[in-house]
């Protein structure tokens, strides 16, 4: 017995690499074996191969079925050993110290029993890189246990960075724009001739990239990279066998997503404060989905074929992402016409907001933003960002997860970034149709609200749109008179209004707001929609409002000419208002000579809802610098004497920072766009002088991975193509140090790796999203950006994360089911065996090997099958619960500060619940139904 188990079962590991894998003379090289290592270690004698009773040890080795890992020069004294006892239940022992454990010794032990094969043991299995220090694992397992952890924090925040640029490959492939010709069309909407008889075309400028498509497909990949590679890594690394640590990530990091995420971005908001998601019936598209994506994945692994993923439900998960991906495309070119999905939805359509007249001096002016275009005064409006374009007021996604990593490992270039973006241009000269400001606001005695719509572009052929009101916090019947129609541009006209009735009532209330949203009555190449919906709100008359700026930081280049800073006015806007604006020296920057100090009354005339002031910036009061001064310099805004006394107030941000960036013109124009642009980013400390403790210390622990980062080719190469191939492969490799880290830590505190994932790695994974979702439910004007992405997000986790490995595995052991393949299917055998042990899967590992002789892609339904069924249920009742806040409260995020920590606990605790719901399962299944045989 001894001979034929030591001949079978050697791996090459220590002493058994002495002997070769022949099969001659097996008996011979058992015997050496044998005694070689009762020479070694001493303890066990060679006796009469009497097999062991039940619960006993074996008392000399012959009574060894096979020796499965032996000892190497790393290690000394230590086997691990597999027996049969007279009962013919076989059992797993360690010799360890000169003794072999016994069973029930062997179960509870460290890195023994069924727990021998944990990736912190010695030759262990489930990592592939860690761990790389001879004899660790005889290290104290509380302080291993610490390295391990501090290790894969700062590994997230590795992989957060690097995540940042993969971002910026992103975001460069998807705003390419192309030139196309397009037919021109008569007032009869027939194509226009010429004299010959053939069609006349215009040229017009299109993004290369579907906006809702890329949204879906690249941008969602951006976020949820980790995740995916998590996955996907597991399980080709491991000879394409199921892991816990992979699958689960994706379900706890989905979980994460929609209700930690979301509760707290309900309450990131100030007192009263509300948004929504405008483009909800994407929300509700991508929401639907994801359920559906859960729900097929706890079928596959415990309905259609138990505990096996065949090739065919694998194929269908992975098709599941070009077909929403497809449908979401046919929804946004309109094909859906009974029901479009986007109200927006036309070729090259981006949410660019619409431009304001301004008018004012450039010597500490004030801007209003009071009439718009097209004759008599139609109400103030105003763009929250004192820019161009709605874009700058709500950025992509990618620009805001961007963001966010600055933010934690770099707060002042996070501060830059955001003034570039701010910065952006206008927008380009196209033909196109669109409302002429983002946000209108109207006295509640208005009586009828006009509407401005403007034409931009070429403007010889006829346009015919639609409009509808949609409800917000102001509701139809209330607030407003519902309403809807049609407008016709006849061909060079430039503008039109619409009219909306507001209804007053006898009693204060804060402010209420409704949209109205445009959409083209047919499709066509030759227009666009640019701001295709605004939001009114309705004032109520008795109160003159309160002033504040609208950030709470400022920050600008040393090479710009002058700051705008801009101011609001909320809460009411009745009859004229003054605030008095003044700089403030108190910084680094003087006044004379970086800046011109400003000190003035700013008047709002009635129903004025915004102000800008300009501030003249000195370039040349740089010169005089030396090299070490500090590369940013700040001074301060005030705002102060608010009339009339008593009834107007100051706001929160009535007082705040202007920060000024020295920067060479060059730099300014394309720091980033070049390799040695991004190392120097890479290895400056920001304004180092002013730079807190927290800055220092957070560049220094991330300057490794900035390094990294830098290394990634700019997005100049290529349009940003091969940024994003080498960054997802660096994001790849890094991902592997994830897995290894996290399986490792679990297995040294036996934290099993499917809580683990839904804890600790679905933490780390999202961490970047956590900020990016706050710090855009803070300055977007919606919750698109914050909250309405995750279900699209959460569908993409389920389609690639698992989708695209399982195919894979399933493609593999269907492969290996032809003739052949003996070995490899031995192999399986063994594995299979060995990983579903009867002690905690009964019945489960022989049932399996006798339906699939041949090799399978086996996933235990288990707690994967049990986290995937919990999450659906809670996911249901958290998309219930925000549909409820849209309807009765007019958006999903804010609103009153004690409905906001109401609702956020309420998330939370569904968090929480999902957590400890699918831990207990874990460590207690008799607790639960048991889903392993649920299929059967």
């Amino acid at each position: 017995r001894a001979g034929r188990g030591m001949g079978t079962g050697m791996t090459g590991a220590g002493w058994a690499g002495l002997v070769t894998r022949a099969g001659r003379g097996a008996g011979v090289r058992a015997a050496f074996g044998v005694a070689l290592l009762c020479c070694w270690v001493g303890g066990l004698p060679i006796a009469d191969g009497q097999m062991v009773g039940p619960n006993e040890r074996p008392t000399s080795l012959a009574q060894v079925d096979r020796i499965i890992n032996s000892t190497n020069s790393k290690v000394k004294g230590w086997a691990q050993l597999e027996w049969v006892d007279t009962d013919g239940v076989r059992h797993l022992g360690h010799w360890v110290d000169g003794k072999v454990l016994k069973p029930e010794e062997m179960e509870t032990g460290y890195c023994t029993g069924s727990k021998a094969f944990g990736s912190c043991c010695f030759n262990g299995e489930g990592s592939f890189i860690f761990p790389m220090i001879a004899g660790e694992h005889r290290w104290n397992r509380g302080f291993r246990a610490f390295v391990y952890l501090m290790g894969l924090f700062w590994v997230f925040l590795g992989v957060s960075v690097l995540c940042d640029a993969f971002m910026n490959g992103i975001e460069a492939i998807t705003s390419q724009m192309q030139k196309k010709k397009v037919p021109m069309y008569d007032r009869a909407g027939h194509k226009k001739v010429d004299a010959s008889g053939a069609t006349i075309y215009t040229e017009v400028e299109t993004e290369v990239w579907n906006a809702s498509v890329a949204n879906l497909t690249l941008m969602a990949l951006g976020s949820s990279t980790p995740e995916i590679l998590l996955s996907v890594i597991e399980t080709c690394g491991s000879g394409f066998y199921a892991g816990n640590l992979g699958p689960g990530t994706v379900v706890g990091s989905a979980a994460f997503n929609l209700l930690l995420i979301t509760a707290l971005c309900i309450q990131a908001l100030p007192d009263g404060e509300l948004r929504k998601i405008e483009k909800y019936n994407v929300f509700a598209l991508t929401a639907v989905h994801s359920v559906i994506a859960y729900a097929w994945l706890c079928v596959i692994v415990q309905f259609s074929s138990t505990n096996i993923v065949e090739l065919w439900e694998a194929a269908v998960t992975l098709a599941f992402m070009p077909y929403l991906t497809l449908f979401v495309w046919a929804a946004d070119r309109n094909w859906f016409k009974s029901h479009q999905i986007y109200p927006e939805a036309e070729e090259g359509y981006d949410e660019e907001g619409g431009e304001v007249d301004r008018a004012g001096n450039t010597n500490g002016g004030v801007e209003k933003v009071g009439s718009t275009e097209g004759g008599g005064e139609t109400g103030r409006s105003f763009d929250r960002a004192a820019a161009a374009t709605q874009r700058q007021v709500n950025p992509s996604r990618a620009q805001r997860r961007r963001e966010a990593m600055r933010f934690i490992s770099a707060p002042q270039s996070a501060a830059t970034f955001a003034t570039r973006r701010t910065s952006a241009s206008g927008l380009e000269d196209s033909a196109e149709i669109s409302f002429v400001s983002a946000k209108f606001q109207f006295m509640e005695n208005v009586g009828d609200a006009t509407i401005g719509i403007k034409r931009t572009g070429p403007v010889n052929f006829p346009v015919n749109i639609s409009w509808q009101t949609v409800d917000g916090s102001a509701k139809a019947g209330e607030d407003y008179e519902e309403g809807s129609g049609k407008v016709e541009f006849e061909e060079g006209c430039t503008y039109k209004e619409i009219s909306v009735r507001i209804l007053e009532d006898e009693e204060w209330n804060e402010d209420k707001d409704f949209t109205i949203n445009i959409k083209m009555e047919s499709t066509t190449d030759v227009i666009r929609l640019g701001l295709s919906k605004t939001t009114v709100t309705i004032i109520d008359i008795d109160h003159p409002g309160e002033f504040c700026f609208n950030e709470s930081t400022f920050m600008f280049m040393s090479s710009d000419s002058k700051a705008i800073l801009a101011i609001e006015r909320r809460l009411g806007s009745a009859g004229v208002a003054t605030v008095k604006f003044k700089t403030i020296d108190g910084g680094t920057a003087e006044a004379g000579k970086h800046y011109e100090a400003v000190s003035q009354t700013v008047t709002f005339q009635p129903d004025q809802a915004a102000a800008f002031i300009t501030i003249p910036l000195k370039p040349d009061g740089w010169d005089d610098l030396s090299e070490d001064a500090a590369t940013t310099i700040r001074f301060f805004a005030e705002l102060d004497e608010p009339t009339p006394v008593g009834g107007a107030t100051l706001g929160k941000n009535n007082k705040v920072e202007v920060l000024v960036r020295k920067v060479d013109a060059e730099e300014d124009e394309d720091e980033e766009e070049s390799w040695g642009g991004q190392f120097r980013l890479a290895l400056t400390v920001e304004n180092p002088k002013e730079a807190t403790a927290g800055e220092h210390v957070m560049h220094y622990v991330t300057v490794t991975w900035k390094i990294l980062a830098a290394v990634i080719p700019p997005t100049s190469y290529y349009n940003g193509k091969v940024t994003f191939v080498v960054a997802l492969g660096l994001i790849g490799l890094v991902t592997t140090f994830i897995n290894d880290l996290a399986s490792i830590f679990g297995c040294i505190v036996d934290l099993e790796d499917s809580v683990n994932a839904i804890t600790l790695v679905a933490l780390g994974t999202s961490l970047p999203d956590t900020f990016a979702s706050m710090m855009a439910a803070r300055s977007d004007t919606n919750a698109d950006n914050s909250i309405g992405n995750v279900t699209g997000s959460n569908s993409v986790n389920v389609f690639l994360g698992i989708g695209l490995p399982w195919f894979m595995a399933a493609a593999y052991w269907e492969a290996l089911k032809a003739p052949g393949n003996e070995e490899a299917n031995s192999a399986w055998r063994s594995r299979i065996e060995r990983s579903y042990p009867d002690s905690n899967y009964p019945g489960v590992a022989s049932k399996i090997i006798t339906e699939n002789p041949t090799g399978a892609f086996v996933v235990v339904g288990g707690s994967l099958a049990f986290n995937t069924l919990i999450f659906s249920i809670l996911a249901i009742v958290c998309l219930v619960f925000l549909y409820i806040r849209r309807v009765t409260l007019g958006g999903e995020l804010g609103g009153p500060k004690g409905i906001q920590i109401a609702s956020s606990v309420f998330l939370i605790m569904l968090w929480v619940i999902y957590i400890l719901i699918s831990s207990l399962q874990v460590y207690h299944p008799e607790w639960f139904p048991d889903l392993s045989t649920a299929g059967s």
